[in-house]
């Protein structure tokens, strides 16, 4: 029985950065949301997502998430019941000053000379898209500028770079273990390959149509539809499965 479905925002939720969202489809899952409350068939629904924890929280709110969601690639934590943030278990002061030196080394290389721009908001962990460059080669470049200490992942359209050990998929067992649930009784939904730490974790994997080629062959259903759409479409496939009537 899965009892949780985590959703990556970029892609899946939503059409991405820079895109209108679709009111409709955050709609949609808030209602499943609540039907979750009463009928242990329908899963609830949070987040998994590399987006920082003001953005995270306004979404989670829109979908009316009572299970934690997590932001910034595993670094943190969120609760709407009972209302918290939380950082890693990783994560202490000693971590943060050397992240922030750091960050300051990556704004000197990249930033400053105009190659890079950060995402703001962030606390434990930074992204950063590129500016006149492809993502692959401000990844070479963001790899070249940190030592072992730190992880840097390459999305779609940006960066991403967290303490290492923290990635989506420790964010997933984190939460796991803060909530009681077993791995095998959470369903993710994710559409980049860097979703695959996190898909490969749990009890059952879905993309919505537009995931890369990678997340299609390592889910276990693909959507018939794109984006928020497809994450509609998976939460209801698995509602059914719960309940003994779809495939399973």
């Amino acid at each position: 029985m899965i009892r949780l479905v985590l959703a990556d925002v970029d892609g899946c939720l939503t059409a991405g950065e820079g895109r209108p969202i679709d009111l409709g489809v955050l709609a949609a899952v808030a209602a499943r949301n609540g039907q979750a409350r009463s009928d242990p068939t329908v899963p609830a629904i949070s987040l998994c997502t590399g987006r920082p924890a003001p953005y995270v929280e306004i979404l989670a709110q829109a979908i009316d998430a009572s299970a934690p969601s997590i932001f910034e690639n595993g670094c943190g934590l969120l609760r709407l019941e009972p209302y918290g943030f939380a950082s890693h278990p990783l994560i202490d002061e000693e971590m943060l000053a050397a992240f922030r030196a750091a960050m300051d080394g990556l704004a000197a290389a990249l930033v400053r000379p105009g190659q890079a721009s950060w995402q703001l908001g962030k606390a434990y962990s930074a992204t950063l898209y590129p500016i006149g460059t492809s993502v692959h080669a401000l990844w070479s470049r963001a790899r070249e500028q940190l030592d072992a200490r730190w992880y840097v992942d390459e999305g779609v359209e940006c960066i991403n770079v967290m303490p290492a050990g923290i990635d989506k998929g420790a964010g997933v067992a984190w939460l796991a273990a803060e909530t009681g649930l077993a791995l095998d009784e959470i369903a993710g939904v994710g559409d980049a390959d860097s979703d695959l730490v996190f898909l490969d974790r749990i009890g059952l994997a879905a993309a919505p149509a537009n995931a890369t080629a990678g997340v299609r062959a390592r889910v276990d259903h693909v959507a018939d539809r794109p984006h928020g759409q497809g994450l509609v479409e998976i939460i209801d496939w698995i509602a059914e499965r719960n309940a003994g009537r779809g495939d399973r």
